[in-house]
């Protein structure tokens, strides 16, 4: 459910990398090794993981193998499976990330070109599900957001830096109004949210926000002066 996220902490570098533009190119390589490097617990993380993969030519050239993507996703893969296991995987094998990765295909309507936010929203949901699983053995599906919502964006078409705030904002107001209700106040020119939801859904939508703002380091949403 919308309102059931926990409070958690992303690894700040992986969610630094999700949150720029990167590609596959020289230029991106080296500033994902600098933000590795300045991170040092993430250095020796990376170095650990693909322990048998950096003969072929250092953290540079396991990017270079992998691609972006690749290294992202085998990264992310064994952040999950520490959460899930408390221990590293010996050998890592996509598994985890398999939700995250259809997560993000799902939104892909929405994403520019070397835009990870979609993805970042997905490992956020995953990594909460499985923090609620271990803490009450149930089975809780956080990344099962309901169709009305792709339905919703996809009336819009919208193409933002940061479609991961849009599909939370959508999925909450769907919740709270219904598809129909949601897709008329989209018409108009201006919308005000408080107008619209009862103090009650409101005070939902906002602490949704500020935990998954938590979560990611992102306080911009909430500290940046209205135009």
């Amino acid at each position: 459910m919308f309102s059931n996220f926990p409070h958690l902490r992303l690894p700040e570098t992986i969610t630094k990398l999700c949150c720029l533009p990167l590609d596959n190119g020289r230029r991106t390589y080296t500033e994902i090794y600098d933000l590795l490097e300045e991170d040092r617990f993430m250095f020796t993380f990376v170095k650990t993981i693909f322990e048998d993969d950096l003969d072929k030519g250092g953290i540079l050239g396991l990017l270079t193998l992998m691609g972006w993507k690749g290294f992202r996703d085998r990264l992310t893969e064994a952040y999950l499976y520490y959460a899930r296991f408390g221990r590293y995987p010996h050998f890592i094998e996509l598994d985890e990330v398999y939700d995250v990765l259809d997560f993000e295909n799902r939104f892909n309507f929405l994403l520019t070109e070397n835009n990870s936010r979609v993805f970042l929203l997905g490992f956020y949901l995953k990594l909460g599900q499985i923090e609620l699983e271990k803490a009450s053995s149930e089975m809780n599906d956080i990344l099962s957001i309901p169709v009305e919502v792709d339905e919703i964006l996809i009336e819009g078409k919208s193409h933002l830096p940061k479609p991961d705030w849009l599909i939370l904002l959508i999925w909450g107001l769907f919740e709270s109004l219904g598809k129909n209700a949601v897709v008329e106040h989209l018409k108009k020119d201006d919308i005000a949210i408080t107008n619209i939801l009862s103090q009650e859904h409101y005070k939902s939508l906002t602490e949704s926000f500020l935990t998954y703002g938590h979560a990611i380091n992102d306080d911009e949403l909430f500290v940046m002066k209205k135009v």
